[in-house]
């Protein structure tokens, strides 16, 4: 059997992570006198050899690899393979070989050096903080193998920590230094700390219309106060600068100053590290709004429009309630189904000091709800997500339902976070992506206290927001959670008074808006009285309706038996024994100004 290679070859890729990865990989056939070529035949194995150390799993590799057994030989796939696998990290350099087999067939293997296992990691130059909490800003594990994508991160983290701690000019290096264990490496960085700044104090200069004070209010970085221990101020970031002067700039806008500006912020060294800021405003002159109008439009009118606007003639500019207006009308398109309309203000000069401003619209095309995808619920039922969505496949798209959706989905408490996203779909349709990541929604409460009342009381309280009474299992491996009913137990015990109640609620009865609650109580309590003993046991059945997103109805039926016992040995009692069934229904209306449904 003839043997041919394909070889590809790169750099070395131990190199500086500053650099990145590009280069052009040129296909070189070294053929004998035969002169085969292998493009367009079928590969019927993939062999993987190692040169020097195995650190990474061949399984590893082979799911880098594109050009699979069962798949036809193509160049241009072999480019994509080496490209993917210089860029996950894992080798130093590939070529890959080929053997014919038979006549249509070919065994592809690749030779690879796989990246050496970081053994330990060092510093360099550090002078401010120690190995320990330096290793401990890297985010690294323990061992593992040197990934550009890494190594990358672990010196941006290192450059944070510097950054958020006054130091903004520290710049981090590294290099791979070889241990005596073949396929290990020590990977060092290096630190080169740059100067400490400590902000004495921020100052402005040219402003007449607001006072230091007040610009300071609207900036994140801070100057150095008595608490700055605590509070951390006084820390010099670069980064959050940029965003400070806009935000101080932005201030001016929305009371009118269109035209403020600033040259920037300049840094002035007073002593032992620290520094002055200093930010120069060019403040201008206030504008008024002449008149507001629209460009072309085809959904609306312009009187449609017109009542829903904050920035109207004669008030002065304001940035943000320009902004304001922008998402108003977007809103409007949106709740249409024009998804993709964008909306751009148009300033204009209107004589001295005075502005017009012209909304121009595009408008885009109408769309209707395709597919409703969730992803991130690991315990919660889809059904208990998508009963929530205001939207449903066929509905006109609209992007105020969107932002209701993702509120009835926060108010569930199910979720640190949502996201409720539309996105383009199949035959113009405009697809829905909810996205969701869940916390704990159980809670356990022990606890022992002394009150007037009770004396001595002990408790255990046992709440799970997200139950399922139909999941049996474990709770501590997802039993009985994930179908959106709520469930609580509550064991009070004293020297006065003893409770237990045992709750649950189901929101969407019968798959319907219509919440089922059913509790069962018991409470034995002498406090009432120093001759007798009263004890309540019961059950309470309740219905809840909502009527609109701000009201609701709702019907109770309670069972209750009560019993009084006296606990004194005499006969002037009128009576020493009691006991009753009370039988009632009670029927409740509840409006509020919030959305409580939203």
């Amino acid at each position: 059997m003839g043997k041919h290679m394909i070889y590809r070859q790169l750099a070395s890729l131990r190199r500086s992570l500053s650099l990145l990865l590009s280069a052009a990989f040129t296909l070189c056939l070294v053929a004998p006198a035969t002169g085969q070529d292998f493009e367009g035949k079928n590969i019927t194995a993939l062999e993987i050899r190692y040169r020097g150390a195995k650190n990474i799993d061949e399984n590893v590799l082979r799911n880098q690899i594109s050009s699979k057994p069962g798949t036809t030989f193509l160049s241009e796939n072999l480019d994509k393979d080496i490209t993917a696998l210089y860029e996950s990290g894992f080798v130093d350099d590939i070529s890959f070989l080929a053997e014919a087999v038979g006549e249509n067939g070919v065994k592809l293997i690749a030779e690879v050096t796989t990246r050496p296992v970081r053994e330990g990691v060092g510093f360099a130059g550090n002078t401010v903080f120690s190995d320990k909490k330096l290793a401990e800003a890297t985010e690294l594990g323990v061992t593992g193998v040197m990934s550009d994508a890494a190594i990358l991160k672990a010196r941006r983290n290192l450059e944070e920590y510097y950054r958020t701690r006054g130091y903004p000019d520290t710049l981090v290096s590294h290099r791979i230094e070889p241990t005596d264990r073949d396929g290990y490496a020590n990977l060092i960085f290096v630190i080169d700390e740059g100067l400490k700044f400590e902000i004495r104090k921020i100052k402005f200069e040219g402003n007449q219309v607001f006072d230091d004070r007040d610009l300071r209010k609207e900036m994140e970085v801070k100057q150095k106060g008595w608490l700055s221990w605590l509070t951390k101020s006084g820390r010099f970031e670069p980064d959050q600068l940029d965003s400070d002067l806009d935000k101080v700039l932005d201030l001016y806008r929305s009371k009118g100053y269109l035209r403020v500006s600033s040259p920037g912020i300049r840094r002035e060294v007073v002593e032992d590290g620290r520094i002055d800021l200093i930010i120069e405003i060019n403040e201008g002159e206030k504008y008024t709004v002449d008149s507001v109008a629209f460009g072309k439009m085809s959904v609306f009118k312009s009187e449609e429009l017109h009542p829903g606007l904050s920035l109207v003639s004669g008030d002065a500019y304001s940035s943000k309630k320009m902004r304001a207006d922008i998402r108003m009308i977007r809103n409007y398109y949106g709740s249409k189904g024009y998804a993709d309309a964008a909306v751009n203000a148009d300033i204009r000069d209107a004589g001295p000091n005075r502005v017009k401003i012209v909304y121009q619209i595009t408008e885009g095309k109408q769309f209707e709800v395709g597919r409703v995808n969730i992803a991130g619920n690991v315990t919660t039922k889809d059904k208990v997500i998508r009963r929530e969505l205001a939207l449903q496949p066929g509905d006109m798209f609209n992007t105020v339902e969107l932002e209701t959706t993702k509120a009835r989905l926060q108010n569930l408490q199910y979720f640190s976070s949502v996201d409720v996203i539309g996105v383009p779909g199949d035959g113009g349709y405009r697809d829905i992506d909810v996205l969701v990541e869940e916390k704990k929604t159980g809670s356990v409460g022990v606890g022992v206290g002394f009150s007037s009342v009770d004396s001595i009381v002990g408790f255990l309280n046992l709440e799970q927001a997200n139950f399922d009474l139909f999941n049996p299992g474990n709770p501590l491996s997802g039993g009985f959670t994930g179908g959106g009913q709520r469930f609580a137990l509550n064991l009070r015990l004293g020297t006065e008074r003893n409770d237990a109640s045992i709750s649950i609620t189901e929101p969407w009865f019968l798959d319907r808006q219509l919440s089922l609650g059913t509790e069962l109580f018991y409470r034995d309590s002498t406090f009432f009285s120093d001759v007798f003993e009263q004890t309540n046991a019961g059950v309470a059945i309740s219905l809840r309706k909502p009527l609109n997103d701000r009201s609701y109805i709702r019907g109770e039926l309670r069972v209750e038996n009560v019993e009084i016992d006296s606990n004194v040995d005499s006969n002037d009692f009128i009576f020493r024994f009691w006991n009753a069934t009370l039988e009632g229904v009670r029927f409740i209306y509840v409006y509020t100004s919030t959305d409580i449904f939203k």
